[in-house]
């Protein structure tokens, strides 16, 4: 991240920030990682000079030892397949605003070629030397070679090298149509939350016309829910119950929920109950309404405190209170305003000619 904050303009950081808590983007390694949320490990095992020019015979060996390494016929398609290309290739499934960072993790002996990493598109390469960390964009055609054993040695078993690669996939980055498996349920299943809980957007509508993309939002609040046919209390006890009732039965019911999810994490979460409860409200009569407060006595006994309700227009407290509640509402206007920033950088990236 580092080197990416060097290197890239200020305004696309801030872009990549902004969207990684919008979209809530898993922080891969460190917190301050905004842009590469998937990474893997690519591994390539040095070859012999022979093999990498294609040689079967020493006499075409010693008459061609004077030729470039460039003339390399042997890529990485032995140890790495598809993405091993000499050829290169492109990874499709990356997304148009993001980027890929390549680091070199290799530990060969220095009189190794370590290989070099190709960028076709931009007829440049990389020397692939250890601790080296190359940028770029995977939407472009890339692809690299083998370590390269001197001439005459033996290719040591441990002459490998090691790439750590961070990527940006368009499923994460741009998760429209993609679950995140959050936690675990009682049932051994994962709990998915799928774009109908996390994208709080309405339907996006793209016109094309030759190479240029028209992007139109036609907001309509939250995603439609597609109740399920069993009776539950979310969207059926408003038939039984008063609305205050309600609040405080589904409000407690999430707070159980948060309770049960965070305590699958390796790190301890205090929930502060009552500011939890705080955050909630429904209007009744002209008023606000939050669910009780709570206190522990002596030999925890609870007292339980209703809420006074807070008059909508006449107080200044509620006056003050709009002021600085950040609800949904404001939420969902600030991550469509983000929508549309980042469709439009995916669609300036992606207009560029990648070769």
């Amino acid at each position: 991240m580092i080197a990416l904050k060097i290197g890239a303009p200020k305004d696309y950081m801030r872009l990549l920030e902004e969207h990684a808590d919008m979209v809530n983007l898993p922080r891969i390694g460190v917190d301050e990682n905004v842009a590469f949320p998937a990474v893997q490990a690519n591994i390539a095992p040095a070859i012999a000079l022979h093999e990498a020019l294609g040689i079967q015979s020493q006499l075409q060996l010693y008459c061609l030892l004077t030729i470039f390494i460039f003339t390399l016929e042997t890529g990485l398609e032995s140890s790495m397949g598809f993405f091993g290309l000499t050829a290169g290739h492109t990874d499709d499934g990356d997304d148009e605003a993001g980027l890929t960072c390549m680091i070199s993790n290799s530990r060969i002996p220095e009189d190794y070629e370590p290989g070099r990493f190709h960028l076709f598109g931009s007829g440049m390469y990389i020397i692939v030397k250890p601790k080296s960390v190359s940028i770029f964009s995977g939407l472009g055609r890339h692809g690299g070679t083998p370590p390269i054993a001197p001439y005459g040695v033996a290719v040591l078993q441990d002459a490998t090298r090691l790439m750590i690669v961070f990527y940006s996939p368009k499923v994460a980055l741009s998760p429209s149509g993609t679950s995140m498996p959050l936690a675990s349920l009682p049932n051994g299943t994962p709990l998915l939350l799928g774009p109908e809980v996390t994208n709080p957007l309405c339907d996006t509508v793209l016109l094309c016309s030759g190479f240029s993309i028209d992007i139109y939002f036609y907001y309509s609040g939250a995603c439609e829910t597609e109740f399920t046919g069993h009776s539950v209390w979310s969207h059926d006890a408003y038939v039984l119950i008063e609305k205050t009732s309600h609040l405080k039965l589904m409000t407690m019911g999430l707070l159980q929920t948060c309770s049960y999810v965070t305590e699958q994490m390796q790190t301890k979460v205090t929930i502060d109950i009552n500011k939890f409860l705080e955050a909630f409200s429904i209007e009744v009569d002209g008023c606000h309404i939050h669910p009780p407060s709570w206190t522990q006595n002596e030999q925890n006994s609870i007292s339980i405190r209703p809420h006074t309700p807070i008059q909508q227009a006449s107080t200044s407290i509620l006056s003050l209170e709009s002021t600085s509640i950040f609800d949904m509402d404001d939420y969902r206007a600030s991550r469509q305003a983000e929508a549309i920033r980042w469709i439009n950088l995916q669609e300036r990236r992606s207009s560029r000619a990648f070769t």
